[in-house]
């Protein structure tokens, strides 16, 4: 928590939000380690479910695409990306 609180002061802070597995696994990766690269602060991963009622529908419609494109995704090989992401990056990674 020390680090997300330390992110925020005194300043702007760019968090971008990426599904995890939209539009793969790999991609996601990618993805996230690009928007570090870029200068992101901090990001929030969403784990795809079936049900994503609160959320608007860019969020519904990313995590019916990773859902129908990785049948088998799940939290496991989402924390197994973050610790390899965490080799590289000292930024916070939350998890939605």
């Amino acid at each position: 928590m020390t680090k997300i609180r330390d992110s925020f002061n005194n300043k702007k802070v760019l968090i971008p939000y990426f599904t995890y597995g939209d539009p793969t696994p790999e991609i996601s990766e990618r993805i996230i380690c690009n928007a570090f690269d870029q200068g992101a602060d901090m990001i929030e991963i969403g784990l795809p479910f079936s049900d994503p009622i609160a959320d608007g529908p860019v969020i519904q419609e990313s995590h019916q695409r990773a859902l129908n494109h990785n049948r088998n995704i799940n939290i496991d090989e989402a924390l197994t990306m973050v610790k390899r992401i965490k080799t590289k990056y000292n930024k916070p990674l939350i998890f939605m």
